[in-house]
């Protein structure tokens, strides 16, 4: 049947939120001569991913009673068992180089993905299939990140904006899936009315 497309507002409370900052506040995030190290030649995958204008890093402790309270919510809405798989914090800035997320699979071997915006002072809203979902901190949009195309609209982030989200992936606990065939290109006609809802939003 799948999972669906499922958008939630004011998804934790103060005190859930104040936890998150608190364990993203106390990760020490490997850097090389003054620099955070680039997420290509770290296997870890922390660091600056130039390429899609972003820092990211995982290791989120601490946070259990948010994992159980996000548990809740996507067995309630999923027809398969799910476990998590990890968690990945990424900020969004250009700092990091321009932010661009084009229309993709995740071509993982998850079957679930919270995507979880924490923090911001610019708006950038998360397409999926054709849709645009207009995102806020405090909200997520939970979905299948393979079998729905997702994207971002055309954005240029000026000086000083930044979006911070918070990414919790989930897996078929009975059988590991295997989405390895949808590691595709830009231009794939797949993508291609995914990349046409893009293309008509214009830019921001």
């Amino acid at each position: 049947m799948g999972i669906g497309v499922h958008q939630f507002k004011d998804i934790f409370s103060e005190e859930d939120l104040k936890a998150i900052h608190t364990a993203i506040d106390s990760i020490d995030i490997p850097m090389v001569n003054g620099r955070y190290v680039d997420t290509r030649k770290n296997v870890a995958g922390i660091g600056i991913n130039k390429e899609l204008g972003r820092l990211q890093f995982g290791g989120l402790n601490n946070i259990d009673d948010i994992n159980d309270k996000l548990y809740k919510i996507v067995s309630d809405i999923s027809d398969i068992p799910l476990l998590q798989d990890h968690v990945i914090c990424v900020k969004y800035s250009a700092e990091y180089g321009q932010p661009v997320l084009p229309p993709h699979f995740d071509h993982d071997t998850n079957d679930l993905v919270v995507d979880f915006q924490l923090s911001s002072n610019t708006s950038w809203d998360l397409g999926v299939d054709t849709k645009n979902y207009e995102m806020v901190d405090n909200s997520a949009v939970i979905f299948n990140a393979n079998e729905h195309i997702h994207w971002r609209p055309h954005k240029t982030f000026k000086d000083g904006e930044y979006i911070t989200m918070v990414f919790w992936r989930f897996f078929n606990s009975e059988k590991r899936s295997d989405y390895s065939h949808l590691d595709l290109s830009n231009n794939d006609e797949i993508l291609a009315e995914a990349n046409k809802a893009r293309d008509s939003l214009g830019w921001s």
